[in-house]
């Protein structure tokens, strides 16, 4: 899944977001390397920090205070708003860059969603709250997406073009970053078979929806 999810954000990415987003916005490209780094600059001294000081002191102050199921669950609450911002972007612009968007969004939030649960899990929360914090997150997509539709109604093909760059960062940064990298764990020809497939099924659908 996690093999799959890399081959689709990263066609996503570049064979439909940064095209678009500069077909839109010639000057979007800033949007992209902001993005990129943004998200860097929170898994590196946010999440990672927080990891890093839960295992030097034991876990003991962290699952007391559940510091770090908390972070975690703010920060991939507003990626999930943010997610469905990318959305609305998306089907703003038109029906197969949305499909496209969403495609990625889902590919990446499958596993995702597991994670949370793994961490607020492991930081001493109940079963009954973790299923609630994981759904909370989980809603944070149509939420964003919804907000979106009518914050995005009037706005500027330029924005459109910086939001969809932006959308084409993240999607990188999370490739490159969370989902490639666990890949490299696997030196099994399926696992190469799984990011091609990804691949070829956005490429496949820009080709049917465009």
């Amino acid at each position: 899944l996690i093999s799959f999810a890399a081959g689709v954000l990263v066609a996503a990415a570049f064979t439909e977001l940064i095209p678009e987003s500069l077909e839109l916005n010639d000057a979007a490209v800033p949007g992209l390397l902001l993005s990129f780094l943004a998200f860097y600059l929170v898994e590196r001294y946010v999440l990672i920090h927080t990891h890093h000081h839960e295992h030097e002191h034991g876990g003991e102050t962290f699952a007391h205070t559940h510091a770090v199921g908390i972070i975690a669950f703010v920060g991939l609450t507003l990626h999930s708003l943010l997610d469905g911002i990318i959305i609305s972007a998306g089907f703003e612009v038109n029906l197969e860059l949305g499909m496209i968007a969403a495609l990625g969004v889902i590919a990446h939030e499958i596993p995702e969603g597991f994670s949370i649960a793994s961490i607020l899990l492991y930081d001493g929360f109940t079963r009954v709250r973790t299923l609630i914090y994981s759904t909370i997150v989980a809603l944070a997509t149509p939420a964003g997406a919804l907000l979106a539709f009518f914050l995005l109604e009037d706005v500027s093909t330029g924005m459109l073009g910086f939001l969809l760059a932006v959308a084409a960062g993240s999607f990188l940064y999370i490739a490159a970053s969370d989902l490639i990298p666990e890949t490299h764990q696997s030196h099994s020809a399926v696992t190469v078979f799984l990011v091609l497939a990804g691949a070829a099924l956005i490429v496949g659908a820009g080709a049917i929806l465009g």
